[in-house]
């Protein structure tokens, strides 16, 4: 089993979107890490066929972001001791910060990486309201300060026992 697996989901709705997913799994691939994706059926601008040509992709489809999430998650778990969860268009994230988080002792641990201040100033003013009220319900739960809304995180792969496969 591989200590380390990466999942995520795919959807392009535009060839712009299509563009900037293939090039961040390729980054994402370049850390010699299996991938696995659950993709989106029935897309207008299908990925599968390209991102199977990647090394260490695995594809399955989903109808919905939730199953195809489930299905990455419960493949992944298969795999790798330890799974990091991001959003495929996160090129940013890929290319200048996940270098230096990649090498770090996962283990038993969760990792959730946030937006520093600056960088969530530029999101949406619709999203930031949206996104400290979420961490504030969440950061009752925690004794320090936590952004849970980012998208990427890392976690134990026997979590996945946790979700449902329905």
């Amino acid at each position: 089993m591989h200590k380390l697996v990466f999942a995520t989901a795919t959807w392009a709705r535009t060839a712009e979107e299509k563009a900037v997913i293939l090039e961040s799994i390729n980054l994402l691939a370049s850390f010699s890490a299996s991938i696995v994706i659950g993709d989106r059926a029935g897309s207008s601008f299908p990925l599968r066929e390209e991102l199977e040509k990647i090394k260490g992709v695995t594809v399955s489809e989903g109808e919905s972001f939730d199953e195809q999430r489930r299905i990455a998650y419960i493949s992944a778990a298969n795999i790798g001791k330890n799974i990091f969860w991001l959003e495929s268009d996160k090129k940013y994230f890929i290319q200048n910060i996940l270098g230096e988080i990649i090498n770090y002792d996962f283990d038993g641990k969760i990792i959730v990486p946030f937006p520093d201040e600056d960088s969530f100033k530029n999101y949406p003013s619709f999203q930031i309201i949206i996104e400290k009220a979420i961490n504030e319900v969440a950061g009752v739960y925690f004794p320090f300060p936590v952004h849970l809304t980012y998208g990427p995180m890392c976690f134990p792969s026997e979590l996945v026992r946790f979700v449902k496969n329905d």
